[in-house]
């Protein structure tokens, strides 16, 4: 610095001293602060003003315009003067119209006391002593209530009622319902405010407006209220649920709280309020209801409407709903539903909708029906019936009521027995099994602690092939299929199909009774399950809940509306337009094959005839899928069936829990026999389109195996591609008998003794059954063997024993030493009397006493052969022994049905996996082991090769090696892992 310019210096100093002497100045330092907190508080302003401006657009975007009041309100044309009514499918018949039935001759009443007919003075003045105290004289509106949401003015209840009734509770509704009332006081008269009120206020029991709360519970105009009846309606109108029907308890209470009111406010004087305490009102008697053709659809419409818009303003009025029934259709399914009923128990009144005075074409479709010598008496029948539109989800008509147990589209439903076998099979589709799968019915199938378990005709059939156990009821192998493949893996199968039952327990056997016994499905449920079968797999109707579309199809019902609008022709809801409120959607539940295979099953007439004739019931001269079903103790009775277009569910039974009387599967079959027949008697003929995937083969009866020749009967037989049979059956075999002793023929039976029969071989399992039945079984012992009679020791083979099996290289041990002896040689030949021999061991010289005489290979060799020792003396002498013996060189075959090979499972929803394999052999196959990661945990000797399993988290490898008689054995090994 010392070589700067000293004044410039001292310049720079002084400066630097100032502006610290400044900024360290009160005065300064307070000013900068103000400036700051001015520039903050501007900033708030700015913003409070725009964010206020944005909260103002937002309340006042889309706000309705209160001219809506008189569109809905004036007369004549006001749109809420009518009630909603419920209309068919083609608007020309009436299904119901949402208004009390005291209430038919409501008028609309004005206040104005010049009019012939208007609103009492004393109504008008309860009224606002009760509602709104300040109304002549107030804004209109209060800020009142803004946390609680409530409505503290009349103009506040119209606009909240009338023009609000669509947005949800909220701070924003809150608003905009006192911005509309500060319109409506500034754009109407209060005259006019109040008359729209007292014409549309909500007075319980569908009684809107107070000449139709007069009509309902007094039975009167409003034009004749007394003071004590205008105090009654006023309470009503503020807790529409207190009416004087529903709570009568209450009346007085209401009414004098009404007239306190009034007396407090001037409107009566204190002789008035005495008076009209004092008196004892008189309440009219609730009139029910006319008969409705079809209540429970109707609730039902009230349900789905009540998941697009608010049931209030449904039940307000002016609104006409086109349904989805079908008039004529459901005067027939009704009048036919009676006439069966009628036809069941002949002692009883046919209940429910009269039907007299329908022509009833349907009821002259019925088949008779019989129920033995015994009546129903002292028991009320019931019957259900749906039919639906599987391809568009429209219920076509509904018959039953409201009442528990008789409601086909509400819980409590009724027990399913075997109405959904079907998805039983469908589970073990998906799982390997095919319409051509052998079932065994016997009693040995079942666990001890499913004893009283039964088939329809109480008999047991042997083995049978999935297609004819399901085509007729046959409950022992459907049971037996459901312990196999698992009963959780069933109710996640039904889950997909809208039947959602609860969790089952572990253990198997119980959940197969609660599957069958103690769980309850609804009509429709069940219907709409098979409705999905019919079309082709997908699931066909309204999505009600969205947001939970994507966890699976539970939330498709089937659709009870078409349209929705109101009496100026405004759209509210159009199920053909899917931008209309209506989301009408198409989602895949199985696959197509899948649904054809079970379709083919459940359309086989001839494969229903050994339980149910020919003809009956189910056989309406078209294609047709069909399944009955019934519970154990038959007093439910079940027949569901389908054609492309339509599917019918039918249920009769008691809503009774002590109905004793079995009841015919005939009961439930013929009525929707009629019905079926009723609606497609002109209508063209409609089969199933073979989707691709799908092949016929023949196969072997009830094998389901390729035929051999020793199959007795072949039939054709539909498979999912790549899900054919590959091997020959084994399920008959011939056998060579001796005719003369019935025993099983040897190389010592005479050939002209000789003949070929074929014996079906049964598991061991199944031979109780067998002997039960008198079936054929072959012959356990040999014809006499001679030579064993007088044996020779010193000619004979010890090794193979006779009959015994063998495979490979094989030493063969015995005895040829004789006196004198010369050489010995050893021949086989094919079959029990060879054609000719070959000789496989050189003549030998030397004589062997209980050691080796030759080592025999068998490639190549398989089946039944004779083996000879000849042993030659000096003299040319020749004693012989012969042993029979099956040679068996060819291995098992084995193949993993289930899990396929790198299938992942999720736990806790694949909490049992049912280890499934198939396994065969030409001649007998032993046992079939299963190795879950190398360790044993199931050896089989018999068929179904299936292993329940609780699953682990992890990977797994799981190995299967089937055995034959011979020590032959083949395997297969997959992998597979469980996550969380």
């Amino acid at each position: 610095m010392t070589n700067q310019n000293p004044s410039v210096y001292h310049i720079i100093q002084f400066r630097k001293k100032r502006d610290t002497a400044n900024l360290r100045n009160p005065a300064n330092v307070a000013g900068r602060i103000t400036i700051i907190l001015s520039c903050i508080l501007s900033l708030i302003i700015a913003l409070t003003a725009i964010l206020s401006t944005i909260i103002f657009s937002s309340l006042m975007s889309d706000l309705p315009s209160t001219r809506e009041l008189t569109r809905l309100l004036d007369p004549p044309g006001g749109t809420l003067l009518e009630p909603t009514v419920i209309y068919d499918r083609t608007g020309a018949h009436i299904l119901m119209k949402l208004e009390n039935p005291a209430a038919s001759n409501k008028r609309y009443l004005p206040i104005d006391e010049n009019q012939e007919n208007h609103i009492p003075k004393v109504l008008i003045d309860a009224t606002i002593a009760v509602a709104d105290p300040h109304f002549w004289s107030d804004s209109g509106f209060s800020f009142a209530g803004l946390t609680s949401d409530d409505h503290s003015s009349i103009a506040q209840h119209l606009v909240v009622d009338l023009l609000l009734w669509d947005e949800p509770v909220g701070w924003n509704r809150t608003l905009r319902e006192r911005i509309l009332a500060a319109q409506i006081l500034e754009k109407y008269s209060r005259e006019e405010i109040l008359e729209w009120y007292l014409n549309s206020a909500n007075y319980g029991r569908l009684a809107y407006g107070a000449d139709a709360a007069s009509w309902t519970y007094f039975g009167k105009s409003a034009t004749d209220l007394t003071l004590s009846e205008a105090a009654i309606l006023a309470a009503t109108a503020q807790t529409p649920g207190l009416n004087p029907h529903d709570s009568p308890d209450l009346v007085v209470e209401l009414k004098n709280e009404a007239l306190h009111s009034m007396l407090l406010q001037g409107y009566i004087t204190i002789d008035e309020y005495k008076k009209a305490n004092e008196e004892r009102t008189q309440i009219s008697e609730p009139r029910q209801p006319d008969t409705e053709l079809a209540p429970a659809y109707t609730d039902l419409v009230f349900e789905q409407l009540s998941n697009q818009f608010d049931l209030e303003r449904i039940k307000r009025g002016g609104l006409q709903v086109i349904s989805t029934l079908d008039f004529e259709l459901q005067m027939q399914a009704l009048c036919a539903s009676e006439t069966q009923i009628a036809r069941i128990s002949p002692s009883l009144e046919s209940g429910g909708n009269s039907t007299n005075d329908v022509d009833c074409e349907a009821a002259r479709l019925l088949p008779s029906t019989t129920i033995g010598n015994q009546s129903l008496t002292e028991q009320e029948l019931v019957a259900n019936m749906i039919v639906l539109d599987p391809l568009k989800g429209e219920i076509m008509a509904m018959v039953g009521d409201l009442n528990p147990g008789s409601d086909p589209a509400h819980l409590p439903g009724h027990t399913p027995g075997t109405i959904l076998s079907p998805f039983i099979y469908l589970t073990a589709f998906t799982r390997g099994y095919n319409p051509a799968s052998l079932l065994w019915d016997i009693p040995s199938s079942l666990p001890a602690e499913m004893e009283g378990i039964e088939n329809p005709d109480q008999k047991f059939h042997g083995p049978v092939r999935l297609r004819t156990s399901l085509a007729n009821d046959y409950v022992i192998p459907t049971v037996q299929m459901l312990l196999q493949i698992g009963p959780e893996n069933v109710s996640r199968l039904l889950k997909q199909f809208g039947i959602d039952f609860s969790e089952i327990e572990v253990n198997q056997s119980a959940n197969t009774k609660n599957l069958l016994e103690d769980r309850q499905v609804t009509l429709l449920d069940a219907t709409q399950a098979y409705g999905i079968l019919a079309n082709n797999g997908l699931a066909t109707g309204q999505i009600l809940d969205a947001s939970s579309t994507t966890n699976g199809l539970a939330t498709i019902e089937p659709l009870s509306i078409l349209k929705v609008s109101d009496s100026l022709g405004q759209i509210w809801m159009q199920c053909q337009d899917p931008t209309i409120n209506c989301q009408v959607q198409t989602k895949p539940v199985i696959s197509t094959q899948l649904a054809y295979l079970m379709t083919h099953i459940l359309s086989d007439e001839t494969a229903r005839w050994p339980s149910l004739g020919h003809p009956n019931p189910l056989e309406i001269g078209r294609p047709v899928s069909v399944k009955i079903g019934q519970t154990t103790q038959k007093t439910d009775t079940w027949t569901i069936g389908y054609t492309p277009r339509m599917v019918i569910g039918v249920w009769i039974g008691s809503n009774k829990i002590d109905l004793q009387q079995e009841l015919p599967i005939s009961a439930a079959a013929g009525l929707w026999h009629a019905i079926i027949q009723y609606q497609t008697r002109e209508t063209p003929v409609t089969e199933w389109t073979i989707p691709p995937g799908i092949s016929s083969i023949d196969v072997c009866d009830p094998s389901g195996m390729l035929p051999s020749m020793n199959c007795p009967v072949v039939v054709s037989e539909v498979f999912q591609d790549g899900r054919e049979p590959t091997q020959e059956d084994t399920l008959f075999r011939s056998f060579q008998i001796n005719r003369e002793t019935g025993r099983l023929a040897t190389v010592f039976t005479p050939p002209e003794l000789i003949e070929t029969r074929v014996y079906m071989q049964v598991p061991p399992e199944a031979s109780d059954w067998a002997s039960q039945a008198g079936l054929p079984t072959p012959p356990e012992s040999y014809d006499a063997l001679d030579q064993f009679k007088n044996p020779l020791e010193s000619v004979k083979i010890s090794s193979p024993e006779m009959f015994s099996n063998i495979s490979g290289r094989v030493v063969i041990t015995g005895n040829a030493d004789i006196e004198r002896f010369q050489y010995y040689r050893l021949q086989v030949g094919e079959g029990l009397n060879p054609a000719s021999w070959l000789q496989i061991s050189d003549d030998i010289t030397t004589p062997i006493s209980d050691g080796e005489l030759a080592n025999w290979d068998t490639t190549g060799l398989q089946g039944l052969y004779a083996l000879q020792l000849l042993v030659v003396d000096q003299d040319n002498n020749v004693k012989t022994y012969t042993t029979q013996v099956t040679i068996d060189n060819r291995p098992p075959e084995v193949s993993i049905r289930y899990p396929e090979n790198g299938q992942d499972f999720t736990y806790p929803k694949d909490s049992m996996i049912t280890l499934e394999a198939d396994a065969s052999d030409d001649l007998e196959l032993v046992t079939v082991i299963f190795y879950l990661d190398e360790t044993l945990i199931a050896s089989l000797n018999s068929p179904p090769y299936v292993v329940p399993w609780e699953v682990r988290i992890g990977e797994h490898s799981l190995r299967v090696r089937a055995v034959d008689l011979a020590g032959n054995y083949s395997e297969e090994q997959i992998e597979f892992k469980v996550t969380r």
